[in-house]
């Protein structure tokens, strides 16, 4: 089981697309809010202040998926990719 959850260190706005692009959560997460990511390898996320993010995998943070106060769309949230970005010290 690969647990990813989503949580927010300060403001940003998150969206997670399907590989439809289909939008499955959207939303502005404030500081202390968490997600729950549904089941899938095929998820992709786009978030208004990357920075902002703690991302989990299975209880280990995972290093920042880029700097603060930046927008960074198209994401993989596969494990494999989460893993290869490498875990926070």
């Amino acid at each position: 089981m690969d647990e990813k959850v989503l949580q927010a260190e300060k403001e940003s706005w998150v969206k997670i697309e399907d590989a439809r692009g289909n939008s499955v959560f959207s939303r502005v997460l404030i500081p202390g809010d968490v997600y729950y990511m549904p089941e899938s390898d095929k998820l992709k996320a786009t978030f208004g202040n990357v920075g902002a993010i703690d991302v989990w995998l299975d209880g280990q943070l995972v290093k920042k998926l880029g700097p603060a106060n930046t927008k960074k769309s198209g994401i993989s949230m596969a494990p494999d990719a989460l893993s290869a970005v490498g875990f926070a010290e």
